[in-house]
C-alpha cells in the first residue's frame, strides 16, 4: 500500500504514475520537499535520464535554486508571482543576483 512508503519512495511512486499516462510534460512542484539530499539527488538523477531518454520535458518548481538550475537547461526566477529573471540555467546559475540572493 502506499501509505506505507517512505517520501521518498511516495514521490516515485507519484512520478511512475505520472509516467504511465505517457505525457509530454511533467510538471512537479517542490520535489525534494521533506526529503533527505541523497533522496533529492536520486530523484533529480531519475528526472534527467526520463528526460533524455524519452524526450519529456520537466517543469520544476524548487526552493533549492542551485541543484534546479544544475538539473534544467532553462531557468526562470519568479518573485511575488512575476518573473524577474530568465534565461539559459548555467548563466543563471552564475548570475549575481541569484549568487547573492539565492545561492
Amino acid at each position: 500500500m502506499a501509505g506505507t512508503l517512505s517520501g521518498g519512495e511516495r514521490r516515485m511512486l507519484n512520478i511512475g504514475v505520472a509516467l504511465m499516462s505517457d505525457p509530454t510534460m511533467l510538471i512537479i512542484d517542490e520535489l525534494s520537499l521533506g526529503l533527505m539530499p541523497k533522496i533529492v539527488t536520486e530523484l533529480f538523477n531519475a528526472l534527467k535520464k526520463v528526460n533524455e531518454e524519452k524526450g519529456i520535458s520537466i517543469f520544476l518548481v524548487e526552493q533549492y535554486v542551485k541543484k534546479a538550475l544544475e538539473f534544467s537547461s532553462r531557468g526562470y526566477l519568479m518573485e511575488k508571482g512575476k518573473i524577474v529573471l530568465d534565461g539559459d540555467s548555467n548563466k543563471m546559475l552564475y548570475h549575481p543576483y541569484i549568487q547573492e540572493a539565492y545561492i
